[in-house]
């Protein structure tokens, strides 16, 4: 996030420096990748299968709320 403004930033300048425009770019990139990396391991370790024990079991706790 702070890249992107970095990059806002940089390109609103009239006299830029290249090289830390491609400096800015790269780095977010690169961390763009590492976000979709952790992302990515989260998808993965929520989509496996429950362990038996522990999977969810039903409770009836509400039930006694119920109005009649």
């Amino acid at each position: 996030m702070i890249s992107t403004q970095a990059c806002y930033v940089i390109s609103g300048q009239k006299k830029h420096n290249d090289d830390i425009a491609i400096l800015v770019v790269y780095t977010m990139t690169f961390f763009w990748y590492v976000c979709k990396l952790f992302v990515g391991r989260l998808l993965v370790v929520a989509r496996r299968a429950p362990v038996a024990s522990t999977s969810v079991k039903p409770v009836d706790a509400l039930g006694s709320l119920d109005v009649p």
